[in-house]
């Protein structure tokens, strides 16, 4: 079975990035880690991201706008200086990251700095097809990216 990463993210940096909107995570530090990797939302805020959804005319969808679970997965695909995403800080490493996916339902957890391995039942958010969570994603996407 491979391993797979969680990264703790603050709102609404975290709902952004599974929005399939945000395309790098700025991050003082670099891993090897490269692959699936899992997007839990921490229990704080960050007012520049408000700052920045408010800017840019973003309208995310209040499911993504959860604390403290484990909102969905993405791949982590390298991790560069000076990427030229909009979103990418040219003073930090730029974590490129595709392929977000929402999870199904959304698993409580106890964020932690840096990687973390994710409790052994985090799959469950992404298998329980008869959830409440995320139904019609793609129209959820949608709504998020052009602003409804």
């Amino acid at each position: 079975m491979k391993v797979v990463k969680a990264i703790t993210i603050k709102q609404p940096w975290a709902a952004l990035i599974i929005a399939g909107i945000k395309d790098t995570e700025n991050r003082s530090w670099e891993t090897r880690y490269r692959g699936e990797l899992l997007i839990h939302a921490g229990q704080k805020e960050d007012a520049r991201g408000w700052a920045r959804v408010a800017e840019l005319g973003v309208a995310l969808p209040q499911e993504l706008l959860q604390f403290g679970v484990i909102l969905g997965s993405v791949e982590l695909d390298d991790i560069v200086r000076e990427h030229d995403s909009a979103w990418a800080n040219p003073y930090q490493w730029n974590w490129v990251l595709s392929d977000a996916q929402p999870a199904t339902r959304f698993v409580e957890v106890s964020g932690k700095l840096g990687l973390f391995a994710p409790p052994l039942d985090w799959r469950r958010g992404f298998t329980d097809v008869d959830a409440p969570g995320l139904m019609g994603w793609s129209k959820v996407r949608d709504l998020a990216v052009t602003g409804g």
